[in-house]
């Protein structure tokens, strides 16, 4: 489904709670090899889930990364070997600004594995990655002090997703 909109979208407060919660399989990332299939399509946020994915021999078809952790700067060794020159975007916390979502589209669309490199906060990206994802591909990110979150694309959670982004489109419309 094609989705515009006329600014950076952003995160009303209302809906903040509601994207708290797991909407997939939460699991340890050192459970990940036994949460996906050699075929599947992964789309992964955060640099330890990338990093993991990678040290375990899975490339994922999209890559988001910051070079951050909860406890600050951090390189991941696999991600800069793996993704050499990555796409770029600027994203603010709570918002997602069109630099991230170009970048998510045309990442989305290659063959090859493409990692995106984001300057500022990635923490909306899981949003950007179900809209483009194929139904059946993986989304995974980290939740802090919780574990991974997997979630397999389907239909329904394309469906909210993009009631999310309307709610965003509207809320950067007042602003």
């Amino acid at each position: 489904m094609p989705f515009t909109f006329e600014r950076d979208l952003i995160l009303p407060k209302r809906l903040r709670r509601s994207l708290g919660k797991v909407f997939g399989k939460l699991i340890q990332t050192r459970n990940l090899e036994e949460n996906i299939d050699d075929e599947d399509r992964i789309f992964a946020i955060g640099d330890v889930v990338v990093g993991t994915l990678l040290r375990e021999g899975y490339v994922p078809s999209v890559a988001i990364f910051d070079n951050r952790t909860a406890r600050g700067r951090v390189v991941v060794p696999e991600i800069r070997k793996r993704f050499r020159r990555p796409l770029t975007a600027r994203n603010e916390p709570g918002e997602i600004r069109r630099e991230l979502w170009s970048a998510v589209s045309k990442a989305s669309r290659s063959r090859r594995p493409v990692g995106i490199r984001v300057y500022g906060e990635e923490d909306l990206a899981s949003l950007v990655c179900i809209h483009f994802a194929p139904v059946g591909a993986v989304v995974m990110y980290g939740i802090r002090g919780k574990g991974v979150d997997i979630i397999r694309v389907d239909r329904n959670i394309k469906r909210f997703v993009d009631r999310v982004l309307v709610e965003m489109n509207k809320e950067a419309l007042k602003a």
